[in-house]
């Protein structure tokens, strides 16, 4: 508010006249004044302004090419993570069809019957033998190609401790046993025969099958439930336990019986769960 007090005004001549200026026009002046100022302080903040939003817009873009930078930088690292996950699921699957092969094209295999006299009631052949070496662990008896027979029953006669002393300290060894069903089943294992009231053996022992009828053969490896893998004492040799052995021979290789039990969860090896054996060979894997 401007104050309606008598301001002394000057007077100027104009054509022979003098003028007053009135109080009202002085105020007006003033008021214009008092408007510029204001206007150029109004486009100082302005001007202000619009240099914080520029500063905050290049702050942005800075932060903002950071920010793709980094996400750039993260996705190189996870396609290279990808790449090396992909090579690994590559190199897995390379592994698994290796070892499939070495399962189905037993033909490879060249291995060596030794010491098989003739005129016996032979069990294993070369064709059983290329069915039962994939599965021999560890993977190093895979090489062992020489196949030696040390105990038959036709040879040595029917009676346990023959057997225990033919194959003292040979491993790794192959039982098969013929029935008079011609049915043709056995064990494989990494340790000794030797008597023993309680069970012994690893998770390398298997029970298998194989079938004259079909050419099938079947391969029960320990299911890890237990350690039942190998019992023999003086009057009988088994393999398995737990509701049942696996397989079961007595002391003079005649009778048997075969059922399903927890350590390898097998199917009946024979025909029917008593047998009667018509021949029994074992065989170590050699270099």
């Amino acid at each position: 508010m401007y104050s309606e007090k008598a301001i002394p005004l000057p007077i100027t001549n104009i054509n022979g006249r003098e003028h007053i200026l009135s109080s009202a026009s002085l105020i007006n002046d003033e008021n214009k004044e008092e408007q510029k100022k204001k206007e150029k302080t109004k486009t100082k903040n302005k001007t202000s302004k619009e240099k914080i939003n520029i500063e905050k817009s290049d702050s942005e873009i800075m932060s903002k090419n950071k920010n793709d930078k980094e996400k750039e930088k993260e996705k190189k690292k996870n396609k290279k993570k990808s790449g090396k996950t992909d090579l690994q699921r590559t190199s897995s699957v390379i592994e698994i069809e290796r070892r499939l092969k070495n399962v189905f094209d037993a033909s490879n295999y060249q291995i060596k019957l030794l010491d098989r006299e003739p005129g016996a009631h032979p069990i294993l052949n070369n064709d059983i033998a290329n069915k039962i070496l994939p599965y021999v662990t560890p993977s190093a008896y895979r090489e062992y190609r020489s196949w030696r027979l040390i105990y038959c029953l036709e040879y040595h006669g029917s009676n346990l401790q023959t057997m225990y002393d033919c194959v003292y300290e040979r491993v790794p060894l192959i039982t098969a046993i013929m029935d008079e069903e011609g049915y043709i089943f056995g064990a494989y294992t990494t340790e000794y025969f030797h008597k023993d009231t309680h069970y012994y053996g690893n998770g390398e022992t298997f029970l298998w099958k194989y079938s004259i009828h079909d050419n099938s053969f079947k391969v029960f490896p320990s299911t890890g439930s237990n350690h039942y893998y190998i019992i023999s004492e003086k009057n009988y040799l088994a393999f398995g336990g737990g509701k049942g052995f696996g397989l079961y021979i007595n002391d003079d290789f005649i009778d048997g019986y075969s059922d399903n039990c927890e350590t390898f969860n097998n199917e009946i090896l024979s025909c029917r769960q008593q047998f009667k054996c018509i021949n029994v060979e074992m065989w170590c894997l050699e270099l």
